[in-house]
Parts: structure tokens; sequence; C-alpha cells
């Protein structure tokens, strides 16, 4: 019995001092490099000025088709809700893009809230739970009135086209069609480049309606509004979510 536990120790010891396994031994992995190349870009919805005494709450539909060298398209969608009060604050929803025929609406990605009197903006993610405050950018000063008419500038000339008026979700627009020729070699380009923009602008609420934009850089978008209310929407879509703490990510000079 003894000479069985001796040899038994023996080969345990033995088995200990043997080399590293073959795994051990490989040559370690290159590292792993990031990718070069590639492209970002994020879809610029339409514009909701802070106008106040114009409140509304619609419904936004988005489509995007983008066609590619090799003649492939693709379509992605969404449509989302937006309000605004008597007071001039924005409530939007942000939702991803997703294919066309997808079931289902698009993914939530933000609630943001806009106060222009208090000089805020609210970006507030649902699955976080968390509000982060920005300064609230000031509206851009939109101008309706246009001339019609060709003008010429350096690298190429803006045409501007009266579409006339019509009605709108029972809410009256005015169109207009601006197409802008770049002249080759601007953009690195061989030929002219043509981008045309039409836009169905209601004065009374201060946005459009209806807007179409094709650029052979970003594709075909269009946005429109499938569902409006003028009556005041909900006072509750202005208030932040219960619970959700606010980061404030002003710099020092912005507070």
């Amino acid at each position: 019995m003894l000479r069985t536990i001796c040899l038994t120790l023996l080969a345990a010891t033995l088995f200990a001092q043997q080399p590293a396994t073959a795994s051990q031994d490989a040559p370690p992995r290159a590292p792993v490099r990031p990718p070069d190349g590639g492209t970002s870009e994020v879809l610029e919805s339409i514009y909701i000025p802070p106008k106040p005494g114009a409140p509304f709450a619609l419904t936004l539909n988005t489509e995007w088709v983008r066609t590619y060298a090799d003649g492939n398209t693709t379509t992605v969608t969404n449509h989302r809700f937006i309000a605004r009060d008597a007071q001039g604050r924005i409530f939007e929803e942000r939702r991803l893009l997703g294919p066309v025929g997808s079931r289902g609406n698009s993914y939530l990605s933000w609630w943001q809230h806009g106060d222009p009197a208090a000089h805020v903006f609210y970006n507030c993610h649902p699955y976080k739970k968390v509000c982060y405050m920005l300064p609230y950018n000031d509206p851009v000063d939109v101008d309706p009135t246009f001339d019609p008419g060709v003008q010429s500038f350096p690298a190429g000339s803006t045409t501007r086209d009266d579409l006339g008026r019509r009605f709108i979700q029972g809410i009256d627009t005015h169109g207009v069609r601006v197409t802008t020729t770049l002249k080759p070699g601007v953009l690195g380009n061989s030929q002219p480049w043509i981008i045309t923009r039409e836009y169905w602008y209601s004065e009374q609420l201060g946005i459009n309606l209806l807007s179409i934009r094709n650029d052979p850089r970003s594709g075909h978008q269009t946005f429109t509004v499938a569902e409006i209310s003028t009556a005041p929407p909900d006072p509750k879509l202005f208030d932040l979510p219960d619970g959700f703490p606010i980061i404030d990510q002003r710099a020092p000079s912005q507070k």
C-alpha cells in the first residue's frame, strides 16, 4: 500500500513538471485593429420653431430612400409624435428609422422637451430614465417670402419656383421648389450636381407640412404631416417624466 501511494505521488510530481500545453505555447494573437473607412450619416428632420399662440399636435411620417452605385436601393421609415403648446414649448418623440414594411412602430430613442422662455432643452432617455439639460438654441429666423427666379453665385445657381397654394390636412399651405445646381469640381463632382427641395409651408403654424428633398449625396427624403390637430395639446406632455434625475450638461457660461 505504501509503495502504491509513493508511486502515485511520484507520477503527480512528474506531471506537474511537464511543459505547458500546446494552447499555452501558441504564439500571442495579433491585436485586433479597428476598421478604417466607412461613413456616418444622420437624417435631419423638419424644423419646429417656438411660435407662441399656434399650438398643435401632429404625427410626422418620414421616408428616406437611397440609391447606390450597384443600382440597389434602401428605404427606411418612421413616424413620430410632435406637439407645441400656446406658450411655444415643444415636445418631440425621436424614433430610429427602420426598414420599410417592418412591423410595429419604430424604436423610441428620446423624448425631447424645449422651453424657449426658460432657455433650456431636455433630452430624456426612456430606458436609462434620465434627462440631460442643455441650452435651448435660438430659433432660426424663418422668412417664408421669396423672390422667384434664378440667382447665380460662383459655385453655381439657385432657381426658385412658386408652386401656388394647397390644403394639407385642412390647413392652407404655400409651396416652393428650390433647385440648386453646383458646377463640376465644386464638391469633386465630375458633372453638374443638382439638389432639389420642395416644401409646403403653413403661415398659421410656421412649419412645413410637406417637405421633399432630393440630393445625390443623401438620397430622397420625404417628411409628411399625416395627422394634425390645432387644438391645445395635453399640458402633461410638456412635463418632464416623473422620477427622472436631471443631469445639467450646460457650460458655466450657459447657465
